[in-house]
């Protein structure tokens, strides 16, 4: 999708530059329902819908998530123009989607690779491709940016920053860098490429690999409590539009294995379809979890941000 990008960057260019200053500080996020009621739809397992709400956000700047992660009581996202955003989703009775409120600000790093100091906003800059984040194990975050393949480590509020050993990706094509880091049950960090790449870290980086699905490619992944990894899987072509499903890996995650996985759930109408980018999960009651998807809308006018969220039964 990185080509879409860059088919609408030149007309976001001018308003994430005019934006700057705006979005340095914190820019509030509303929402507004999208999709069908929760309940309306089937109550099928393992994945039964909840409600999808639509985020907006005034002054421009917002847009293009691309990784989510749960902390606490709120969702952490990234996204491709060097952006964080904190949400905090109401659910109302039996877990449906309420309302979701929040705010967003810029990633701030090195502008160059040669390390250039200082806290600077990525945003506007071609450092600021950011498609991943998960928690670290010090309670800050790690951020994996494409592009520039690197993962950045971030304490808990985004401002100071330090670079994270990253896995071997000078192989990767410039679009399909890092899509998913996520933290396993027992500490080791996974992360997965566009291509199907993927690795886990134990202190050391050791490969493994992660099967394509056709059309489909990996955006993110999540780890439930109980150890279980999701991870999300996107595909487009002019004819079919876009695609989402939410796939459970059914192997153990072990260095030079090629992962075993199954659909959980394929999106389709009348949930909004677009570009899913971002899965996080959060525990629920009776072991149960609850899903969250987020779209990256390109910056393009006819796309939209969309969260849904489903609960999770395991199978």
């Amino acid at each position: 999708m990185r080509e879409l990008r860059r088919a609408v960057a030149a007309a976001s260019l001018v308003v994430l530059t005019g934006c700057a200053g705006q979005v340095s500080g914190q820019t509030g996020i509303t929402s507004v329902p999208a999709g069908p009621p929760a309940g309306a739809l089937d109550g099928g397992r393992p994945l039964t819908w909840l409600g999808g709400r639509e985020l907006r956000a005034s002054g421009g700047g917002f847009g293009g998530l691309s990784g989510l992660a749960w902390a606490d009581d709120r969702l952490v996202g990234v996204g491709d123009h060097g952006i964080h955003v904190s949400l905090r989703p109401d659910h109302g009775p039996h877990g449906r989607l309420a309302g979701v409120t929040g705010a967003f600000a810029a990633l701030t790093g090195n502008r160059s690779a040669s390390g250039l100091a200082g806290r600077i906003p990525y945003l506007g800059t071609d450092r600021g491709d950011a498609e991943a984040v998960t928690r670290g194990p010090d309670g800050g975050w790690l951020v994996a940016f494409e592009g520039d393949h690197r993962i950045v480590r971030y304490d808990a509020g985004f401002a100071d920053h330090s670079p994270f050993p990253a896995p071997p990706t000078a192989d990767l094509p410039g679009n399909e860098g890092l899509e998913s880091l996520a933290r396993l049950a027992d500490g080791r960090l996974l992360a997965i490429a566009e291509t199907g790449a993927a690795w886990v870290h134990d202190g050391a980086w050791h490969a493994l690999a992660y099967p394509a699905g056709g059309d489909f490619r990996p955006t993110d992944a999540t780890v439930l409590e109980d150890g279980t990894v999701l991870v999300l899987e996107r595909a487009y072509s002019p004819v079919t539009g876009p695609r989402a499903r939410v796939m459970r890996v059914t192997s153990p995650v072990e260095a030079g294995t090629t992962l075993d996985k199954t659909v959980l759930r394929t999106l389709d109408a009348p949930v909004p379809l677009d570009n899913y980018e971002g899965l996080a999960a959060r525990p629920a009651d009776n072991g149960r979890s609850i899903l969250y998807l987020v779209s990256d809308d390109n910056f393009n006018p006819l796309q939209d941000t969309y969260l849904l969220t489903f609960r999770y039964h395991a199978p």
